[in-house]
């Protein structure tokens, strides 16, 4: 901005900070100076290759996915899922989703329930990169708690900073299984977070968050969660991961809800690809504690994604998960507990 100062008709130098708005995700700030930089010389290749992946991020987009899910406590859910999202300007994204969840307990199907919803949000971005979002919906069905309403919103410093923080507000059902349908439980939350990046290698993350739970009656929940992180190589990311958190009730509404629960883990995550193909591999041994006198067990999350590409903004994806830690666990949180996802996504953008 500086040299701007003093020559304010300089192409590369309005295509530069432009590419750096860019990558502080200040969307509507970037394009503007993008399009002074192709207005200033219309063949200035810098401005016109950032200007094209600027676009590309901010065309409409959907994505479809399903995803299985089973565990040893003999829950089957099929969830059916599409998000969509579109920018009437630079500065201002709008989104769609919507879901349909089939969810059964006991094996052959003792209990079947199934729950669906859908929600719009507005997410914007206040210069200098401060980001506001929120969004409303409902959800209904075929459990006690009928048609509930569901609601979210966001606040978040700018992401160029070292340290940036977000304060999240969130209420809605807690749907993701067929006794937490029957039961009808909802929850409502608020959370501080931040993530700081001392340098390009490192990430350190925390979090603490308080929740309510409503089924047969209010339950409290306090949790907080560290976490560090960094980067070996363009394949190789490792770090240590630890979360806590206690119920002020154990209810037996179908939530894994210990007076105490606390994991700690090693992660590791490699990463490639080849042509149009990526892949990845994650896995986190750990050790954990279920319950103030329950006794400390090895546990294990390990998964997997391969995608597709099939041009810039359009891909398919199979990912799956495996784990043996409370973290997943819908109710029981027993050591012999096993959780296994697999999941089929589509992302499409139209350009």
């Amino acid at each position: 901005r500086r040299a701007l100062a003093v020559v304010p008709k300089d192409a590369s130098l309005h295509a530069g900070l432009g590419q750096t708005l860019r990558w502080q995700g200040r969307n509507s700030a970037a394009y503007r100076e993008l399009r002074l930089a192709t207005d200033l010389v219309p063949s200035n290749r810098e401005a016109e290759d950032e200007l094209r992946a600027l676009r590309l991020d901010l065309s409409p987009r959907g994505e479809p996915g399903v995803q299985f899910t089973s565990d040893s406590d003999e829950n089957d859910i099929v969830t059916v899922r599409g998000d969509a999202s579109w920018h009437p300007s630079p500065s201002l994204e709008v989104t769609a989703d919507a879901y349909f969840r089939d969810a059964r307990f006991g094996g052959a199907g003792t209990l079947t329930r199934s729950a669906a919803g859908v929600e719009a949000g507005v997410s914007t971005l206040l210069e200098p990169g401060w980001r506001v979002a929120g969004s409303i919906g409902v959800s209904g069905s075929d459990g006690s708690a009928g048609t509930t309403g569901r609601f979210a919103a966001r606040l978040k410093s700018p992401q160029r900073h070292r340290i940036v923080g977000s304060l999240d507000l969130s209420t809605g059902p807690l749907d993701e299984s067929a006794i937490l349908i029957e039961n009808g439980v909802t929850v409502d939350q608020l959370q501080i977070s931040g993530v700081a990046r001392p340098g390009p290698e490192w990430r350190f993350d925390a979090a603490a968050s308080v929740a309510r739970f409503d089924g047969s009656e209010s339950n409290r929940r306090l949790a907080g969660s560290l976490a560090a992180g960094r980067r070996l190589s363009s394949a190789w990311n490792v770090g240590l991961f630890a979360r806590a958190f206690g119920f002020e009730k154990q209810l037996n509404d179908g939530y894994f809800a210990p007076d105490l629960y606390w994991i700690a883990e090693a992660t590791g995550t490699w990463s490639s690809g080849t042509g149009n193909w990526r892949f990845s591999l994650d896995a986190a041994p750990g050790i954990q504690q279920v319950g103030s006198g329950g006794e400390t067990g090895a546990t294990i999350r390990a998964g997997g994604r391969v995608a597709y590409s099939m041009g810039p903004g359009r891909e398919l994806s199979l990912r799956t998960l495996y784990s043996t830690t409370g973290l997943n666990s819908f109710a029981t949180g027993a050591s012999n507990y096993r959780y296994l996802s697999v999941g089929l996504h589509l992302t499409w953008a139209v350009y």
